[in-house]
């Protein structure tokens, strides 16, 4: 009697590709600041002013103001993050144009030196990456041009940094911006400026 061919099916693997969004592959964020006050951040219901910048957290945002347009960096810090992290946040621009600056402070060593990564956005659409250290600041990526960064006034970017070890990965609006390594600073504080 004639043999009877069998079939055996083989599964076929299709990788599913991660998206390029950290927040759409990361799930729930194990902290989330809902800026319900400014007490994370050190700062009360008065605010926070040094004659440069004036701080103040209210109806769910974090608002920095600064007073002159000289090259300072008012910046605030909040409690500390693991070695390797995602970290975002959502900013919304009011009176803004040109060189104008703001973004997210990261592996800063400590709540008053002033040291630490500057994920920056200027109001005309670039973006950059400075590493204030014990040497001075220090330029890293230098203000580069993106589609992804909604420019001018009164716009609003999603813009995180994801760590891991000594690879830095920077978006904006969900789009990966570049990839750095560098791992010259260690610290665990992050805030915003």
């Amino acid at each position: 009697e004639p043999a009877t061919p069998t079939v055996t099916p083989t599964a076929t693997i299709t990788p599913t590709p991660i998206p390029e969004d950290p927040k759409a592959s990361l799930g729930e964020p194990a902290r989330k600041n809902t800026l319900d006050s400014g007490k994370s951040f050190g700062i009360d219901q008065s605010g926070y002013d040094d004659g440069n910048t004036r701080i103040v957290v209210a109806n769910g945002a974090m608002v920095l103001t600064s007073y002159n347009a000289i090259g300072y960096r008012g910046w605030r810090l909040t409690t500390s993050l693991p070695k390797n992290f995602y970290l975002e946040g959502v900013f919304k621009t009011q009176n803004c144009s040109g060189n104008d600056q703001y973004g997210i402070v990261f592996k800063a060593p400590d709540y008053t030196s002033g040291q630490g990564y500057y994920f920056g956005i200027t109001c005309d659409g670039r973006y950059f990456l400075t590493r204030w250290d014990g040497n001075g600041s220090n330029r890293i990526i230098n203000p580069t041009e993106s589609k992804e960064i909604l420019a001018g006034p009164g716009q609003t970017n999603r813009f995180g940094v994801w760590a891991k070890d000594d690879r830095i990965l920077l978006y904006a609006n969900g789009k990966l911006l570049q990839e750095i390594s560098e791992s010259a600073l260690s610290g665990d504080k992050f805030g915003v400026f």
